[in-house]
């Protein structure tokens, strides 16, 4: 089943890396830890860059499942 572009971005806006639970558990679990060290690191500053990574991450992991989906379509 295809998953909604539009979905993963909303969830990736409003939770951040969180969001990336809904396209991709690995690189959520990733950018969390990585996120949470960097925030440790620069006081909270650094949800500034993880947040947008976060999103542009779960635009191609939404679209990465959703040709892996087609592929397995056509068979």
């Amino acid at each position: 089943m295809k998953k909604s572009q539009f979905v993963g971005f909303l969830l990736t806006l409003f939770f951040g890396p969180f969001g990336l639970l809904y396209s991709s558990v690995p690189m959520a679990l990733t950018l969390i830890i990585i996120g949470f060290l960097i925030g440790l690191m620069t006081a909270g500053l650094g949800a500034i860059v993880i947040w947008p990574i976060s999103i542009l991450v779960g635009f191609f992991t939404v679209s990465r499942w959703n040709e892996k989906v087609s592929r397995r379509m056509d068979y």
